[in-house]
């Protein structure tokens, strides 16, 4: 549990670090560089840490690229996952619809929600049946 923080905070820093002009430019391409490895490494871990990372106490900016990460998981690396993997990822997708419904949740974040929960939905049906 304590490592799959330490990825977390770990994305959420290069997150930070990647989007932050006032950092330098090889500061920022560092970042991005580890954030596209991060993308491209196991995918459970990808899961695991962005869904970690959409959680209401991280910024906007780390929850909406998390989203995204799980959006690349779900459009580029599906197949990787096992049918159950899919399930439960399916599941917990569907748990964070109910944070849509909340009428203070930033727009963008609203729209980033609904947006990446329809491709776990269109997903979803060819490995696990209707959600």
């Amino acid at each position: 549990m304590e490592e799959n923080n330490s990825i977390a905070n770990n994305v959420a820093q290069a997150i930070t670090g990647a989007l932050d002009w006032s950092s330098s430019p090889d500061a920022r391409k560092n970042a991005f560089a580890f954030l596209e490895s991060f993308k491209a490494g196991d995918v459970r871990v990808l899961a695991t840490a962005s869904f970690n990372l959409v959680k209401k106490e991280w910024s906007s900016e780390v929850r909406l690229h998390a989203f995204k990460m799980l959006q690349h998981l779900v459009r580029l690396q599906w197949e990787e996952l096992s049918s159950e993997e899919r399930r439960n990822f399916a599941s917990i997708a569907v748990d964070l619809m109910s944070q849509v419904a909340d009428p203070y949740e930033e727009w963008a974040l609203k729209n980033s929600k609904e947006r990446r929960f329809e491709f776990v939905a269109g997903a979803a049906p060819l490995c696990c049946g209707p959600l």
